[in-house]
C-alpha cells in the first residue's frame, strides 16, 4: 500500500541543545511536510519529547467541560450529580494515555490538580475528597505495565528482565531489574517508571 504524502508527517526527535536539521524526507518525489509536534493517538509528541504541549492541549479540551460544570451547578443540580459529571467529562480527559505522559515535571503535574481543585471548589467538596491525579496516573502505570507483563507477545516484554535469584530472596525484592537511565528524561518514560513503581508495590 503506497503511503499518502499528504497524510504523513516528518518529525525529528532530538533532545540535543543543538538544532538537528537532516535531509527532508521524501516520498514518491516530493517532501514530506516536516513537523515539530504531532497528534499520534490523541496524544501530542514533540520532537523534544517534552509533555507542554500535551498537557497545553487537555487544558484547552477541558475548559469548555468545567464551564458545562459550572451551568451545572448554577442549574441546582445537587453535588453527587455534578461529582459525576467531572468524573465522566473532565477527569477522563486528563488522564487519556497517562502511562505514556505520566512521568511529569512537577510544574505540569500541578497544572493538572489545579483542575480538580478547581472543580472540587465547583461541586462543593473537599479537594482530599478525591485522590490525586498523580496518584491516579501511578495506578495506570502500574495496571499497564501488569498487562504488558501477562502478554507474551506484547513488544515491550523485551524491555523486561527478571531480578536475579538473590534478589528475589529479600523481603521486598524487586520482580524486574531498572533498566540504566542516564536522563531523567529516560528515567521518567514508560518503561523505567513503571518498573519502579512495580518494584516498589
Amino acid at each position: 500500500m503506497a503511503a499518502n504524502v499528504k497524510k504523513t508527517k516528518d518529525m525529528v526527535v532530538s533532545c540535543r541543545k543543538e538544532a538537528v536539521n537532516p535531509p527532508p524526507l521524501t516520498l514518491n518525489g516530493e517532501n514530506v511536510e516536516r513537523v515539530r509536534r504531532f497528534k499520534l493517538l490523541g496524544v501530542i509528541v514533540s520532537d523534544d519529547l517534552s509533555w507542554g504541549p500535551h498537557i497545553e492541549y487537555m487544558l484547552s479540551k477541558v475548559s469548555p467541560r468545567i464551564h458545562y460544570l459550572r451551568l451545572s451547578k448554577r442549574a441546582g443540580l445537587p453535588a453527587d450529580v455534578l461529582l459525576q459529571i467531572y468524573k465522566t467529562f473532565i477527569r477522563p480527559v486528563l488522564e487519556y494515555g497517562s502511562p505514556v505522559w505520566g512521568g511529569l515535571p512537577r510544574g505540569l503535574a500541578e497544572e493538572l490538580e489545579k483542575v480538580q481543585r478547581s472543580c472540587c471548589r465547583i461541586i462543593g467538596i473537599p479537594y482530599e475528597q478525591l485522590p490525586t491525579l498523580e496518584s491516579r496516573r501511578r495506578d495506570a502505570t502500574v495496571r499497564e505495565l501488569r498487562r504488558v507483563v501477562a502478554d507474551a507477545t506484547h513488544p515491550c516484554q523485551e524491555f523486561l528482565q527478571p531480578a536475579t535469584e538473590c534478589q528475589y530472596q529479600l523481603r521486598r525484592a524487586p520482580r524486574f531489574k531498572l533498566p540504566l537511565s542516564r536522563s531523567n528524561r529516560h528515567s521518567q518514560s514508560f518503561i523505567p517508571r513503571a518498573l519502579a513503581l512495580l518494584n516498589d508495590n
